[in-house]
């Protein structure tokens, strides 16, 4: 009866291992919440903002009215630059990039990628990924950052400079990131 029990324990415990790895592995690859779940928190009708849409790395970006989005020809690269302020204006390049093959995980990949930096987990309504914070500072004097996300072998990587006025609006941009 005790061996009974023991091997018992050892199997919930096995199992338990099990679930708690399975769920690292999401917050490592910076999936998207399971189906079922309700993606970003904003749409662009109640929150004021307008849609940028990429069918081919299935992306999609909410982002604030008076932003502009271009596109660069290979539609791997769009730009959103926010209206200048006086505090500055904010331009988030966000990058398209399929990785083939697909990497174990998101933070082993920018482990290999950039040894030299520290990363922090970043987390969106829809998102799980990692941020990097440069402590040079911009061109312009503003916050360099850059946030990175991965679905599968799709890495959605964004780049930016925060200047004080449009820190908000940009947080909204990076919220209305969805894989689709």
């Amino acid at each position: 009866m005790k061996r009974a029990f023991s091997i018992l324990l050892w199997l919930i415990a096995a199992a338990m291992l099990i679930v708690i790895a399975s769920c690292g592995g999401v917050t490592e690859t910076g999936n998207p919440k399971p189906t079922g779940e309700t993606g970003g928190a904003f749409t662009p009708a109640d929150q004021g903002q307008e849609t940028y849409e990429n069918a081919t790395y299935r992306v999609r970006i909410l982002y604030p009215f008076g932003w502009t989005a271009t596109e660069e020809p290979d539609g791997a690269t769009v730009t959103f630059s926010s209206p200048a302020h006086a505090d500055g204006a904010t331009t988030a390049r966000v990058t398209f990039t399929l990785l083939v093959p697909a990497p174990a995980s998101l933070f082993a990949y920018l482990a290999d990628t950039y040894p030299d930096r520290t990363f922090s987990i970043y987390t969106t309504p829809s998102l799980v990924g990692y941020t990097y914070n440069d402590p040079a500072g911009g061109p312009a004097g503003g916050d360099l950052r850059e946030y990175f996300f991965l679905n599968a072998n799709v890495l959605v990587a964004v780049a930016a400079e925060l200047e004080p006025a449009t820190t908000e609006e940009f947080f909204l941009l990076l919220e209305g990131i969805e894989f689709f």
